[in-house]
């Protein structure tokens, strides 16, 4: 039985990733999880998405009903950090969770989903007092593991209890949090990646005009310049493909920068790297819809990904991929043989990785980009997630009515 047309559906981002008094930048600031929301509108449910903000306002944003709601300061009146880490209380901020069960009594949903891993503790007022009221509980798997603090893991384990259903990216993952003993037999595991992306596919010409990307091939990297990411790893496999691309050109594109002296010492020391490849850094999220337009292959050598969202924004693209074969990227690149592009192994050394990336400069063309378009259109879109999303909900509205 699916969820009726019409149903009320409330989506909550505990998540403030924007400071400030625009509710329109705080929502569309990396989550995007308005466009779920506009997915979910579009099937024909009544959705407000409730985004953590600087204070109580409301607004229509993109076809969405916004409620913006405010953070409590956790710690305001703690000068011990140390303590408060020690009882596994949040050091940030935490959700007014009483300001969302006030909006929710006054307008009660059907079906509540609640976007991120760390504010798992944070939300079980609000999961509890759903699940109560009779709705549909789901929550999304951002990251992180099962804590192993005693107190932080009760508190855990008391804010999961609620959720009907967990969406996960992986079946890695899957498993881990099934075995962890925070669920009941009765909860069910799922899944989807916890988002999706707006970037459409455009002219790559126009692209590289904006962006001044030039190559043949062009290979973008999005990776943080940290251990787990393996950049020295991305340039040693990069260099051995310069003697077969000669052409070639790498960016790099980071927030964090960990690493940064031993890539610049790495590419300093290599005439080869030296010329072709440059280090961006940080640019802001909307103009990396033109990056991955202006790319080719889109290059991944990290030892984790939750969820990587920047694989999916370089599909949507066009662009190819060339990534370690990590479990949630293997869900996402293995769905068919529609998607051009390569996994390596995460043992592969640098001469290894260059081997399997080398064929891929051939299939180089306006019709690959739109052929790895569709395949996100098939696979990863916000339309795509909402369906998956209330179908699994819809399973279980059978006792519930919905």
């Amino acid at each position: 039985m699916s969820i009726k047309q019409g149903a009320r559906v409330a989506l909550v981002n505990m998540h403030l990733a924007r400071p400030g008094d625009d509710l329109q930048a705080t929502t569309k600031a990396y989550f995007h999880a308005h466009c779920l929301a506009r997915a979910l509108v579009d099937l024909g449910y009544q959705v407000t998405l409730y985004q953590a903000f600087d204070v109580h306002q409301r607004q229509e944003i993109a076809g969405v009903d916004v409620c913006g709601f405010p953070l409590v300061q956790a710690g305001r009146n703690r000068s011990n950090g140390l303590m408060t880490r020690l009882l596994g209380l949040e050091a940030t901020g935490t959700p007014n969770c009483d300001a969302l069960i006030k909006y929710f009594a006054a307008n009660p949903p059907e079906v509540l989903h609640v976007f991120g891993i760390s504010e798992w503790v944070a939300h079980q007022p609000v999961t509890r007092w759903a699940k109560n009221a009779g709705c549909l509980v789901s929550c999304s798997d951002h990251g992180g593991v099962p804590s192993r603090h005693p107190v932080r893991r009760i508190r855990q384990k008391n804010a999961l209890r609620w959720s009907d259903v967990f969406f996960t990216p992986s079946l890695e993952r899957k498993e881990m949090w099934r075995g962890s003993g925070l669920f009941n037999a009765q909860q069910r595991f799922e899944g989807l990646p916890e988002i999706s992306t707006s970037f459409a596919l455009s002219s790559q010409e126009l692209a590289r005009q904006k962006t001044g990307m030039t190559g043949n091939p062009v290979v973008v990297s999005t990776s943080n310049l940290q251990h787990r990411k393996r950049p020295i790893l991305m340039l040693d496999s990069f260099e051995h493909l310069l003697e077969q691309w000669p052409d070639a050109q790498l960016y790099l594109f980071f927030r964090f920068d960990t690493l940064l002296p031993e890539v610049k010492n790495r590419i300093a020391n290599s005439p080869k790297l030296s010329s072709a490849v440059t280090i961006c850094g940080s640019v802001p999220h909307d103009e990396m819809v033109a990056v991955y337009n202006s790319a080719d292959i889109y290059f991944l050598t990290s030892t984790y990904e939750t969820g990587p969202i920047s694989l999916g924004e370089s599909l949507a693209c066009g662009a190819m991929c060339a990534c370690t074969a990590l479990p949630s990227i293997q869900l996402i690149a293995e769905q068919d043989q529609e998607l051009n592009g390569v996994l390596f192994s995460q043992t592969a050394n640098a001469a290894e990785i260059a081997e399997r990336m080398a064929p891929l400069k051939r299939y180089v063309s306006q019709a690959t980009r739109l052929r790895q378009r569709s395949y996100f259109d098939k696979y990863l879109s916000y339309d795509v997630m909402a369906g998956a999303m209330m179908s699994a909900l819809g399973t279980l509205s059978n006792s519930k009515r919905v």
